[in-house]
């Protein structure tokens, strides 16, 4: 399993037009994994690139490719 951060970031806007608030603008990392034989792709944002979302995203890869 070939895995990385891509190298863009994504950006997530929170916020309600109801309420007039400002919008909160979180810049999130694009997590990827794949199989290299069959090119089986996981991927998911995650909020931080710390270990904690490292090794929570290659756990949740390896429950998708059932392994």
């Amino acid at each position: 399993m070939f895995v990385d951060h891509a190298g863009a970031t994504v950006p997530v806007i929170a916020g309600s037009p109801e309420t007039r608030a400002k919008p909160i603008v979180y810049v999130c990392g694009v997590y990827v994994a794949v199989l290299g034989a069959s090119s089986y792709t996981y991927a998911e944002a995650t909020w931080a690139l710390g270990l904690r979302d490292w090794i929570s995203s290659h756990v949740r890869a390896f429950h998708i490719f059932q392994g």
